[in-house]
């Protein structure tokens, strides 16, 4: 190889080795030389391996999809409350993100019936120790079961007309458990059963 070779190469080598310096210094000032050193004085630098954590998902799956399923169940409750909340409204499209099957159109159907009778909810009810029951990601529609404590004390039944109170049963239960499942679609987690189980007071 030529002299003049041997300078091209090695100041190529020197080039391309630029960003590799930059990121010792980002990463670790001190493993830096002062500008004062010359190029042989310097003690070479070593890049700390950076200690990332890894996402939640992949850390572990099964906690990824309890943390998605229970945001999921949150947001299908704000959800149902605007739905029930004027029953003439088109929110139905807002639900269908979060909730599909049995869960979807029982909703749709409760909300028609309360237009067709004119009345609405007004209020809020409270979901409470929302716990996952089970976890089934192996399967071909991979699945998550939910036990809450709905609490609907404050969600009161009205006659949209004139805002008063409409007649409900005096003994019914106003706070019982709810059993939920929700399942993994190809644009995300959806609830598709909302079960009141009204037998069990929590």
């Amino acid at each position: 190889m030529t002299r003049p070779q041997r300078r091209r190469r090695h100041g190529w080598k020197r080039m391309r080795s630029v960003p590799v310096i930059l990121a010792a210094c980002a990463f670790a000032a001190s493993a830096c030389t002062s500008s004062g050193e010359t190029e042989n004085n310097k003690t070479p630098s070593v890049v700390p391996t950076v200690s990332t954590t890894p996402s939640q998902e992949q850390a572990d799956p099964t906690e990824a999809a309890k943390a998605d399923v229970v945001k999921v169940y949150a947001m299908y409750w704000k959800e149902m409350v605007r739905l029930f909340a004027d029953p003439s409204a088109n929110t139905s499209d807002s639900l269908k993100r979060y909730a599909a099957s049995e869960a979807l159109s029982k909703a749709e159907t409760s909300a028609a019936n309360l237009k067709a009778r004119g009345r609405q909810l007004a209020g809020q009810p409270i979901i409470g120790n929302s716990a996952v029951t089970a976890v089934a990601l192996d399967r071909q529609v991979p699945s998550v079961k939910l036990s809450s404590c709905m609490d609907v004390s404050n969600w009161h039944l009205i006659e949209k007309a004139n805002g008063q109170p409409a007649p409900v049963p005096s003994e019914r239960l106003v706070k019982y458990v709810v059993v939920t499942t929700a399942e993994k679609w190809p644009d995300g987690w959806k609830v598709i059963r909302d079960e009141p189980q009204e037998g069990q007071p929590c």
